[in-house]
């Protein structure tokens, strides 16, 4: 049987999955309240983390920020009427949205593997699209890549809080945890 390649629509119900998996265990609010500011500070937290190169690209492509411009200090000052359609997708008050703003919300969500380069060039089950209520370690950091990932260093950007993680203290407050 071919290898099924997954496609953007899949990655783009993959990300949106995830974030409803995740929004509700997020203690600060700001992923369930997925306001213009809320979504502003998100990405600060997210751009003063150590990202990897894709993430960086992603981020100044977004912000529009040239090379010798400081990501964090243009997010500061984006427009926040730039971020609404991110929370109008984010609400379902839009069905659709640009693959850009996918990419965007994967990096806020810590959807693996992303970007959809990364996503296409697999195939098998995709994370989180089963449309039922699943917890979160069964989400795997690198769902559908290899077993090892990329950047040890990188876990989840917001707080992911559920028994398994608090019985191994294995939380943090917008930190990314070591794996």
């Amino acid at each position: 049987m071919p290898m099924k390649k997954n496609t953007l629509d899949e990655y783009k119900k993959a990300v949106k999955a995830k974030y409803d998996l995740v929004k509700d265990d997020d203690v600060s609010g700001l992923l369930n309240n997925p306001s213009s500011g809320n979504i502003r500070e998100l990405c600060i937290l997210a751009s003063v983390e150590k990202m990897g190169s894709d993430d960086i690209l992603i981020f100044k492509r977004f912000f529009d920020v040239k090379d010798d411009e400081n990501i964090v200090k243009e997010v500061e000052k984006f427009d926040l009427d730039k971020l609404k359609p991110i929370g109008n997708y984010l609400k379902n008050k839009t069905k659709d949205t640009k693959p850009i703003i996918i990419e965007l919300i994967a990096i806020l969500v810590d959807f693996t593997p992303r970007p959809y380069a990364k996503f296409f060039k697999i195939s098998g089950e995709i994370p989180g699209n089963k449309g039922e209520n699943r917890e979160l370690d069964e989400i795997s950091p690198n769902a559908g890549g290899n077993n090892e990932p990329k950047n040890p260093e990188r876990g989840p950007l917001v707080l992911l809080v559920n028994e398994k993680a608090k019985a191994n203290n294995n939380i943090s407050f917008f930190t990314r945890q070591k794996k």
